[in-house]
């Protein structure tokens, strides 16, 4: 066996200044050659194999016209090596006599006038010894594959598909495919049907949105830079009249300030700002806020412009946009509740204490609190004797500390913005818009009629880009809106799908569903 293994042929490349030696065949079925050329040693190595199934008609030739069919077909099929004098060898001793003939009619004559346009010679082969060509011409597969269904058009998918959709209660491009797959199947199914579904405006205005979806945190700086400003409340009011508590956080410190106030007008709110941030840290580069009234007047935009202050907003209804003072305000409220302990008329009293609890209260992933990263040192604690000996520590040290204490912050933000970012990355149905792409916009809450009302309403077109996953939204009458990405779905190109179902439950598709731009696959 290792013998025969080592010796099988193998083709060679060819050599066009050697002659080349055409062997070809013919069965029943079939019709075959093999192109050769001698090797050094002058034993014929094969150069090309090539062999097909004779047409219906082709079977009812006479045995000497499939073996000269197999040779005319031979010589066509491999001319670009026949360009000078070659040998044709066959074990048919007729087929000699015949491509020599002079005067012929019909399909031997076009034979004869195609083979005058080569040199050749013509050699008799002992069938033994045509083995190559003779094995060719019988390898055919016989087997006849029996089909009754004919390739779908496209219109006739689309149907199908949306037949199927709407059985399965439109229940998304996995059911839908997997119903198709039970009698049905071409190629690209899976890519028709979920182009189909995405353009179905019935599951456009009931798609949950996008979920799994996380902020991705902004890159810190210095520690003042970047501030979230909140309000909490309305709370109970208190004996002094006051009912909200304003909130300003540090995006690297953790550190905040805090005021109660009586009502949350934009002369307020500026006068907290002016106070307790400008006047007591300098003025921030940018201020991050919801979108609330007390926020977006023209009275805070003029104080941040003459601060040289970028005041931001967050998109509607998301309040992860500036989760940072959401937590704040959980962490401050948290703790002031528990110093109230039922005394609601005082909350005002106790929020000072709070304030100093949230900002001495260590960080779990960094150890260090708010105060310690704003002054570089632990406060004095109230309930421990404190020594009379004043140690004077020098400011360089106290400086390098700080550095140390804002660095490790800062490089801890950097490595969970990378992994959320990531989590952005991997979460489900997360869709990047783009300028120009409409969209539908989720309803809020109080708008809905019910629960079986559609999540999504509307045509909108994104005109900006924001950070964070917010868009900013056009409405058909040039209305603008700020939006978040999770509150927005977007619109296929192509006409939106609709179909009718009728009381007997039988689907009607609409006229332009058969017009859509599907894609065309290849059965």
């Amino acid at each position: 066996m290792k013998i025969e293994i080592r010796n099988a042929s193998d083709l060679r490349l060819p050599e066009f200044a050697k002659r080349f030696y055409l062997d070809t065949d013919a069965s029943n079925l079939a019709i075959g050659a093999v192109l050769s050329q001698k090797d050094e040693n002058e034993d014929l190595k094969p150069v090309i194999c090539i062999s097909r199934k004779l047409h219906a008609a082709e079977i009812n030739y006479t045995v000497t016209e499939k073996e000269c069919l197999a040779v005319v077909w031979a010589v066509k099929k491999l001319r670009i090596y026949l360009t000078r004098e070659f040998t044709i060898r066959t074990d048919h001793q007729a087929l000699k006599w015949l491509l020599n003939l002079k005067e012929t009619t019909g399909r031997l004559m076009r034979w004869i006038l195609i083979l005058q346009e080569y040199k050749y010679e013509i050699l008799y082969l002992p069938g033994k010894e045509n083995v190559m060509a003779d094995a060719l011409s019988r390898i055919v597969l016989t087997a006849n594959l029996d089909c009754d269904k004919q390739p779908l058009t496209p219109e006739e998918k689309a149907e199908l598909v949306l037949k199927n959709h709407t059985e399965c209660g439109h229940g998304g491009i996995d059911a839908t495919y997997v119903l198709t797959l039970r009698n049905n199947r071409w190629k690209g199914m899976y890519s028709d049907i979920s182009s189909m579904i995405k353009r179905c405006s019935i599951c456009n205005k009931h798609t949950r949105g996008a979920t799994n979806l996380q902020k991705i945190r902004l890159p810190l700086s210095n520690p003042l830079d970047r501030i979230g400003i909140d309000l909490v409340g309305p709370l109970p009011k208190s004996y002094d009249g006051n009912r909200y508590i304003v909130i300003a956080t540090d995006y690297v410190t953790r550190w905040c300030e805090a005021e109660a106030i009586k009502s949350k007008t934009a002369n307020v709110i500026a006068k907290f700002l002016v106070e307790k941030i400008f006047i007591q840290h300098g003025p921030p580069k940018e201020i991050l806020s919801d979108q609330g009234a007390e926020f977006t007047n023209k009275l805070i935009k003029k104080v941040c412009e003459m601060m040289n202050t970028k005041k931001t907003f967050t998109s509607s209804y998301n309040p992860k946009c500036n989760g940072l003072a959401e937590r704040t305000n959980q962490t401050l409220v948290g703790k002031l509740a528990k110093l109230v302990n039922g005394r609601w008329k005082m909350w005002d009293e106790f929020l000072p204490y709070a304030i100093y609890a949230y900002r001495i209260s260590p960080r779990r992933s960094t150890r260090n609190s708010p105060y310690e990263l704003l002054y570089g040192r632990t406060p004095n604690n109230f309930f421990k004797e404190n020594k009379d000996l004043i140690i004077l520590e020098d400011n360089e040290l106290i400086i390098e500390r700080l550095n140390d204490y804002r660095k490790m912050v800062i490089e801890e933000e950097k490595e969970i913005r990378e992994k959320e970012r990531d989590k952005v990355k991997k979460a489900r149905n997360v869709e990047d818009f783009n300028i120009n792409d409409l969209v539908r916009r989720r309803k809020l809450i109080t708008a809905r009629k019910n629960k079986l009302d559609s999540n999504f309403e509307g045509i909108y077109k994104i005109v900006k880009k924001g950070r964070n996953g917010n868009y900013e939204i056009e409405d058909l009458q040039e209305k603008t809106f700020s939006v978040n990405r999770k509150d927005i779905v977007k619109i296929e190109e192509s006409d939106p799908i609709e179909w009718i179902i009728s009381k007997e439950g039988r689907v009607s598709v609409d006229e332009p569903t058969l017009t859509i731009r599907i894609p065309t696959s290849t059965n």
